[in-house]
């Protein structure tokens, strides 16, 4: 995976003097491979966690959820970083023997960067999420062979009968609340949520962590989540089995992917504005450098103290909820003494 990072980044720096466009072209081609990476990830880590063969379901997503982020953030972000904190020290790569320096500022080249990945995998995951279903579908009609016509003719009814079902199932105007779970045999099953909420994640993480370089950022992601929540409403009410129900109580592994996130993108944009721009010469142009780490620094540990303090100081839930939870579950309390106290009178 790093290996095909750096090619790419070596190939942006070879073809930069060729285009002045390289930058953003690259950036869509690394959007195309890191979905591909990602694709075959998923399948080598869940070999992995059956492996570990967990005792409860939850183990189960918890070890699969840790895996793919921990490759999805290296896989997504590893460019990133490398322009931002890498390129500035001009290093030279190999084979090429090539310097790779950025031309001007690095900040104009990671903005470029940021932008093609952004696009290309918002585009991507809202391509995949819509064909994907259908795909699957053909592709099981494909193995029954029943995308022959000429073979439809020596088959029973029942392979027919299940071609109408689908089709039917497929049709929200043919929808039939008693014959639904007939119609819904022959489509995909939905896993699990993994897959949408990494999907968020990553966006998540592209809009918050690199926010300094690209300021429109949070727009694209406002754009593509809306897309995907249209693409997932009708992909899960029209083209896939119903989910099986499943409650929970919080978001459980993902809220701490969240909030590393969060603190993580407090140093990152720290450095970008201190070290990849030249913000704090433009501002503070009488000041050294050593007064800009100082200021970036400051500004960095105000910031961490506040999140500490709204994460893990204040209570997320409101004491008048508290005091409601609290009243509710005494009054089923006594409930459950009552009735224990008349089957003891009837006996």
């Amino acid at each position: 995976m790093l290996a095909i990072t750096i090619s790419i980044l070596a190939f942006r720096a070879v073809a930069k003097d060729e285009s002045s466009r390289a930058s953003t072209a690259v950036g869509l081609v690394n959007g195309l491979i890191i979905k591909i990476l990602d694709v075959i990830y998923r399948q080598l880590a869940e070999h992995l966690v059956c492996a570990e063969n967990p005792r409860t379901v939850k183990k189960y997503q918890d070890s699969l959820t840790l895996k793919l982020f921990l490759f999805y953030f290296v896989n997504n972000y590893t460019s990133l970083f490398y322009i931002a904190f890498v390129k500035i020290l001009e290093p030279r790569l190999q084979p090429f023997d090539k310097q790779d320096s950025c031309q001007g500022d690095c900040f104009d080249e990671l903005k470029e960067q940021l932008a093609g990945l952004m696009i290309s995998k918002g585009l991507i995951d809202c391509t995949v999420n819509f064909v994907n279903p259908i795909f699957k579908l053909y592709y099981g009609f494909y193995k029954k062979k029943i995308h022959r016509e000429e073979h439809l003719q020596d088959e029973s009814s029942s392979i027919k009968e299940l071609k109408e079902n689908v089709a039917t199932a497929l049709d929200p105007t043919k929808f039939n609340h008693e014959h639904q779970p007939k119609d819904e045999v022959a489509l995909c099953e939905y896993k699990d949520t993994i897959d949408d909420f990494m999907q968020i994640v990553i966006m998540y993480g592209y809009c918050i962590m690199f926010a300094a370089a690209l300021p429109l950022a949070p727009l694209w992601c406002l754009l593509v989540n809306l897309l995907t929540i249209g693409i997932n409403g009708r992909k899960i009410l029209h083209w896939i089995r119903r989910p099986e129900f499943a409650d929970c109580k919080n978001l459980g592994r993902w809220l701490d992917i969240f909030q590393f996130l969060t603190i993580v993108a407090v140093f990152t944009n720290a450095a970008i504005i201190g070290i990849t721009s030249n913000v704090m010469s433009t501002v503070f142009d009488d000041s050294d450098s050593t007064m800009h780490t100082g200021l970036v620094l400051g500004f960095e540990h105000v910031v961490v103290m506040v999140q500490i303090y709204i994460l893990w100081v204040i209570n997320p839930d409101p004491q008048g909820v508290r005091q409601m939870v609290s009243l509710r579950a005494f009054e089923q309390y006594k409930v459950q003494a009552y009735d224990s106290v008349e089957r003891n009178k009837q006996h």
